[in-house]
């Protein structure tokens, strides 16, 4: 009986000790993680994952356009009446080419940004055309500027529109609602301008648009733009 009383009462000691032994390992804080989303003011300059393609309107050939233009005194006018796009035959570097979008840039009182690429394809190839445009809108007279989440998305108007036969793909012409944009005006004309995007629609199953350029943005001629 005694010895059964001892195990008793040094198990019971054993738990004792341990959980005064647990009680005092206090887990450390652990360290915040960086908020790295399309929303956060880190977005570009603190995101790793951040790894721009380089624009240059000089990359443009007889098959692709590349046009990075600011357009000044001009606003952004979207065509939402019409369920189906219905393209407008346009002549781009000697070809007939069908031009979707349903954004267009007009006289008004705001700084347009919009970068355009444009695949026209080989002729003797079919669907193999691409038009990707993203666009966006600023107060003039700013010199920089900083935009993400929807609120400041909603503001700068800002849109990106994706035509091509893409498989599983977002497409059509899309309200921005994930992205950064990032500008600041280098020279008199130009701007260096930064932009991330990750689009997704929860009502389509399809593949988020994802786009990360970098390039300088020149001051354009408005009646000179293709639209």
């Amino acid at each position: 009986m005694i010895i059964k009383a001892v195990l008793k009462n040094s198990i019971f000691l054993f738990f004792i000790f341990a959980l005064i032994a647990c009680a005092s390992e206090v887990d450390p804080e652990p360290e915040p993680v960086p908020d790295l989303s399309l929303t956060a003011p880190q977005c570009i300059d603190g995101n790793p994952d951040y790894d721009p393609e380089i624009i240059l309107e000089e990359n443009t050939t007889n098959l692709t356009l590349y046009n990075l233009e600011i357009f000044e005194n001009a606003q952004i006018e979207v065509d939402e009446n019409t369920t189906h796009t219905i393209p407008r035959t346009l002549i781009i570097n000697e070809r007939e080419v069908l031009y979707y979008s349903k954004t267009k840039v007009i006289p008004g009182n705001k700084t347009v940004f919009r970068y355009q690429y444009i695949e026209i394809g080989e002729e003797r190839w079919a669907d193999d055309e691409v038009e990707e445009i993203i666009l966006f809108e600023v107060e003039a007279g700013q010199e920089e500027f900083f935009l993400s989440g929807e609120e400041d998305l909603l503001k700068a108007n800002a849109y990106y529109e994706l035509y091509c036969y893409c498989p599983f793909t977002t497409m059509g012409t899309n309200a921005m609602n994930n992205a950064c944009l990032k500008g600041k005006k280098t020279a008199d004309d130009t701007w260096q301008v930064d932009i991330s995007i990750l689009h997704s629609d929860p009502d389509i199953d399809r593949n988020p648009y994802k786009k990360m350029i970098q390039g300088e943005f020149k001051i354009k001629n408005l009646e000179e733009a293709i639209q």
